[in-house]
Parts: C-alpha cells; sequence; structure tokens
C-alpha cells in the first residue's frame, strides 16, 4: 500500500467499484484471468516503467519469451521521480516490488539501450509492445526556450539546481509537489490558469498538500497565466488583462503530458503491435498497471 487513497477509497466513496493503485487484479479477478498461451511468443516489449514491467511479468508467466528494452539504466520510468515530495516515500517501495519481480522471474533485461525503427525491422518479434510512456508538455510561451527553464520532470530526474527566485507554470499535483520540495530554501510561486490549484488529486491527499503550501508561504497565482520569460523576470498576465511582472532566477512548467509515439510509424507493418501504458494515454499508476495486465492476457 502507498497510501494514495486514490482507487480503494475514493472509487469506493463513489460506489463505483473498489479498486488498488498497485493491485491491478483488485476489483477485477473475475475479468483479468491468466492462462497459458496457445502458441509462445518473442514478445520484444519497449519501455520500463510500471506498464512495461507488469506487462512482462504476466506474459512470461503465461509462456511467452520476452525481452525488456529500457533507454535509461534503471527500471521504474516515472515510478522513479513518484517518491521525491516529502510525503510520498512509500511509492519507492511499489516500484522496487516490481523491479524485484523483473528480477526473480527471469525476464531478459536489456538497461541503457534506446530501441531505434532500425532496430525493430531487424529483430522482428512476433508481437511487439509499445511502453515508452510519455513526454512532458512544452507551453507556447515566448521566452520557454531559455536555458534557466526546465519541465518539472527534467527538475526532479536530474536534480537541477536553482536559484532562490522560482516560479512554477501550472497548477497540477506534479507543480503542488515541486513547490513542496522547494519551498523553505526557495520563494516559489505557482501560476494557474484556473481558479484553483492541485484539481486533478483526490480530495483527502489535496487537502494536506494545499495546507502544507500554505504553512511554508507558497505564492499561489490562479485566474493567471504566463504571458513572456524575460531574461530575469517573467511577465503574469490574471483573467483582468492586468500584466504583473515579477523577478525569476528559474521558471519550472508542469502543464501536462503527451504519448511518446516516436516509434510508431515504425511499427506499421508489424504483425502484432500493442502500446500500453502513458505511451496509449497519460493517465496514472493504477490506470496504467491495469491496461497493461487487460493487453497482457489477450497475447
Amino acid at each position: 500500500c502507498i497510501y494514495c487513497l486514490d482507487d480503494c477509497a475514493d472509487k469506493g466513496a463513489a460506489k463505483i467499484g473498489r479498486a488498488c493503485t498497485v493491485n491491478p487484479f483488485s476489483g477485477l479477478e473475475n475479468e483479468f484471468k491468466i492462462r497459458p498461451a496457445t502458441k509462445a511468443k518473442k514478445i520484444c516489449i519497449i519501455g520500463g516503467g510500471p506498464a512495461g514491467m507488469q506487462a512482462a511479468l504476466i506474459l512470461l508467466s503465461r509462456g511467452h519469451n520476452v525481452e525488456l528494452f529500457e533507454k535509461s539504466l534503471k527500471l521504474g520510468g516515472q515510478f522513479k521521480l513518484a517518491d521525491l515530495p516529502p510525503f510520498k516515500s512509500e511509492v519507492a517501495e511499489a516500484n522496487r516490488f516490481l523491479i524485484h519481480q523483473i528480477k526473480q522471474c527471469g525476464v531478459k533485461v536489456n538497461l541503457g539501450y534506446q530501441v531505434t525503427a532500425d532496430d525493430i525491422q531487424h529483430d522482428r518479434p512476433d508481437v511487439l509492445v509499445l511502453a515508452t510512456g510519455s513526454k512532458p508538455v512544452k507551453p507556447k510561451i515566448p521566452g520557454i526556450d531559455r536555458e534557466f527553464v526546465y519541465s518539472a520532470r527534467d527538475f526532479l530526474g536530474n536534480n537541477v539546481q536553482v536559484g532562490n527566485e522560482v516560479l512554477i507554470i501550472g497548477g497540477g499535483s506534479l507543480s503542488g509537489e515541486v513547490a513542496d520540495i522547494l519551498a523553505g530554501d526557495h520563494n516559489v510561486t505557482i501560476v494557474e490558469k484556473l481558479d484553483s490549484i492541485l484539481s486533478d488529486m483526490k480530495s483527502l491527499i489535496r487537502q494536506e498538500l494545499l495546507e502544507r503550501l500554505k504553512n511554508k508561504g507558497i505564492a499561489i497565482l490562479t485566474s493567471s497565466t504566463v504571458a513572456e520569460i524575460g531574461v530575469d523576470s517573467v511577465k503574469i498576465k490574471n483573467d483582468d488583462g492586468k500584466i504583473v511582472e515579477i523577478k525569476t532566477d528559474n521558471v519550472i512548467y508542469a502543464v501536462g503530458n503527451r504519448s511518446d509515439s516516436n516509434l510508431k510509424a515504425a511499427t506499421k507493418d508489424m504483425p502484432e503491435v500493442f502500446i500500453i501504458g502513458d505511451a496509449l494515454r497519460p493517465s496514472n499508476l493504477g490506470n496504467a498497471l491495469r491496461n497493461a495486465v487487460k493487453t497482457a492476457i489477450v497475447i
């Protein structure tokens, strides 16, 4: 349990069926039946995030010959970043458990390998599973390509050092978590176009983070957008059209993700191709794992 209160508490309260973020079979035991494959196939999985690992485990258990490729040197995908905020340390245990299962079951894993279109055409597996995840959406704002501007994912994944004044574009859960990490040592401002922040979080967890951001003195500008990123300041436009300019050393943006479809074109003549997890549709951990199982049991 990672104490997310997502699929268990929220769905249970809404009377739409209980589930579990880290156990994709919970509540779906009658639907997700694992049966031996009628024919063992050579299966290549590209992407070692939660969906890729979960699919590999199911496919191997059904008797398939599975090989997994991950471009980084560690398994986990975005899972590796999820436990960095102060209140999410339990997430690391879910990632550790999946990785432990992969190591124990004998799936052939290739780390630090960036699969190319040529690799796909040369290897020609019977089945190709794309679990390549997603990429951050870069907002179209003048100055967004300045050297002191980072996506939240780059900031978290590369241990980026930032200055004292930090502005965060976007008011979703990831923005709130980044602000939570930076607060105390930095002056942080969140700019959100909607009239409230953290609207994508579940109520109990959201309230806890809101209180923490308030207590840490995070400045929150709602109903506002970033109009321009200058050399050492940012122009912000509110819903009345008024422009204010504030000093900033670094800008971090978190305005959503889009599926990574770089390899999709290379698979058009492959006999069986399946796209899972965030590569299919950016969502949350629970949906990624359930989607992986749903796909793996029918291959």
